[in-house]
């Protein structure tokens, strides 16, 4: 059974929260490489990439839950619901990598420094 749906055109600027959040959880890494040279704070600086990267997915996950509880009320109105924007789509993905790259250095940061 198939569904109709409209594509929202949203502009990925309409993420910038979550691109901060993103390009800060990149950055961490890199600054404590440069600042400290020790592999020990490398390796927690990549605990804080996983941090950044969970913040940006939870405030695209609460837009989400916004836009179910108003494609509800489409429904009920008999109007047509919204699709996930390709926007919100390329967050999320983003934040999965910066996520897996976070846990890469957390987890074996340390080994660079060696």
């Amino acid at each position: 059974m198939r569904f109709e749906v409209v594509q929202p055109e949203v502009a990925l600027s309409d993420y910038w929260v979550e691109w901060t959040f993103l390009a800060a959880g990149l950055l961490i890494p890199v600054l404590a490489a440069l600042i400290w040279h020790n592999g020990a704070t490398f390796e927690r600086s990549g605990s804080l990439t996983v941090f950044c990267a969970a913040v940006a997915e939870f405030i695209t996950v609460n837009r989400l839950t916004k836009k179910h509880i108003l494609n509800a009320s489409r429904v009920l109105n008999r109007e047509t619901p919204l699709n996930v924007s390709a926007a919100s789509t390329y967050v999320g993905i983003a934040a999965f990598v910066v996520g897996l790259l976070g846990t890469l250095v957390w987890g074996f940061g340390g080994a660079v420094w060696r």
